[in-house]
C-alpha cells in the first residue's frame, strides 16, 4: 500500500503522517517544496510517476482573515490545486481524501448541517474558496460511479481544528496568558465543534480502513452537553476558552488568575465575517471522542509537556 500525503508539514499533515506511518508500507510526505499543486503539469507528472493507492490532500490556505485580501492565492490553493489533484487521481484510479470546512455553509441553521445538506452561500471568502474546491474535487469522480469500485473519493469536512505543529486557538490563548494577559473577552454567539488533529487523522485512517462508500463525511470531536439550547449540541468560542483555562490550571496554578467574559461578534469585528452556526453533524461514521477529552490530551501531551 502506497500513500501520499500532500501538505505533510502542516498541522493536520503532521498528525496524518504520524498516524499513517504506523500502518502504511510506503508513505510519501510531500509539501510545497516537493509539489506545487497549482501547477497542473507538475501534479500530473509527480502523481503519475508514483501511482499511489491513496492520496490524502491536507494542503490548504487556512488564514480566514487573510483570504479576504489574498483572494487569488486562497482560490489557487483551495480550489485550483484541489481540482488538479482530483482530475489526476480520477484519471489514474487513485483513492483520494480531501478536507473541507464548516465555513462552506451560510451559518444560519442553529441545528447544524448534515452530510446530505447542500453547502452554499458562505459568509466569507475563505468559505467560498473551500466550496469551490469541493465542487472541483467531486466533479471528476462522480460520473465514474465509484461507490463499490476499487478506489473511492472522500470529502471530509471538519471544524475548529487545532493540534501541534501549527498556529491554533488553544495555544494562542495559553501563550497570551504566558505573555501576561489575565482578562479576556471572547465571542459567545458563534457555535461549532472543536476538532483535535490527531483524532481527525485517526478518523480518516478508520474511514479508509473500513472501505466506506465514497462520499461526504463530517468528522469533528463530539459535544455531549447541550448548553446552547440547539437541537444539536455545540460550544462557542467563549465555552472553548473557558474550558482551555479550566484545564490549564491542573498544569499551572497561575491560570487560576485568568478571567474570561463573553462578548458578541459585533463587539469583536474581524476582516472576515464568521458564521453564527457552523455545527457539523455526523450521520455516517461513529462519533469521535468528546472534545473536552481531546483538549486535555492536547494540553498534556503538547502544551504543558
Amino acid at each position: 500500500m502506497k500513500v501520499i500525503i500532500i501538505g505533510a508539514q502542516g498541522m493536520l499533515g503532521h498528525a496524518l503522517s504520524d498516524v499513517f506511518s504506523r500502518a502504511t508500507q510506503k508513505l510519501l510526505l510531500w509539501d510545497r517544496g516537493d509539489l506545487d499543486i497549482v501547477n497542473r503539469a507538475a501534479v500530473e507528472m509527480a502523481i503519475g510517476r508514483e501511482k499511489p493507492d491513496i492520496l490524502i490532500n491536507a494542503a490548504a490556505y487556512t488564514d480566514v482573515d487573510g483570504a479576504e485580501k489574498e483572494r487569488e492565492r486562497a482560490m489557487q490553493v483551495n480550489a485550483t490545486g484541489v481540482g488538479n489533484l482530483a482530475d489526476t487521481c480520477a484519471k489514474l484510479q487513485i483513492t483520494m481524501v480531501h478536507y473541507s470546512t464548516d465555513y462552506v455553509f451560510d451559518g444560519k441553521n442553529p441545528n447544524g448541517y448534515k452530510e446530505s445538506d447542500v453547502a452554499g452561500n458562505p459568509v466569507n471568502f475563505y468559505g467560498r474558496s473551500k466550496l469551490a474546491g469541493e465542487e472541483l474535487f467531486v466533479s471528476p469522480f462522480k460520473p465514474l460511479n465509484l461507490e463499490h469500485g476499487i478506489y473511492r473519493w472522500y470529502l471530509v469536512r471538519t471544524s475548529w481544528l487545532y493540534g501541534p505543529h501549527g498556529k491554533n486557538f488553544p495555544l494562542s490563548m495559553i501563550e497570551r496568558v504566558r505573555g501576561g494577559q489575565k482578562e479576556f473577552k471572547v465571542v459567545n454567539d458563534q457555535h461549532g465543534r472543536p476538532t483535535y488533529t490527531y483524532d481527525l487523522a485517526h478518523g480518516t485512517f478508520e474511514l479508509l480502513k473500513s472501505k466506506s462508500p465514497a462520499g461526504i463525511y463530517h468528522l469533528t470531536n463530539s459535544v455531549k452537553d447541550n448548553t446552547s439550547g440547539q437541537k444539536e449540541p455545540s460550544v462557542t468560542w467563549f465555552d472553548f476558552t473557558t474550558e482551555i483555562f479550566h484545564r490549564a490550571v491542573a498544569f499551572d496554578p497561575a491560570f487560576h488568575e485568568v478571567s474570561v467574559g463573553p462578548c458578541t461578534s459585533v463587539d469583536f469585528p474581524r476582516p472576515a465575517i464568521r458564521p453564527n452556526y457552523s455545527i457539523l453533524v455526523s450521520t455516517k461514521r461513529p462519533p469521535l471522542r468528546l472534545w473536552e477529552d481531546a483538549l486535555q490530551d492536547y494540553l498534556r501531551s503538547h502544551v504543558f509537556a
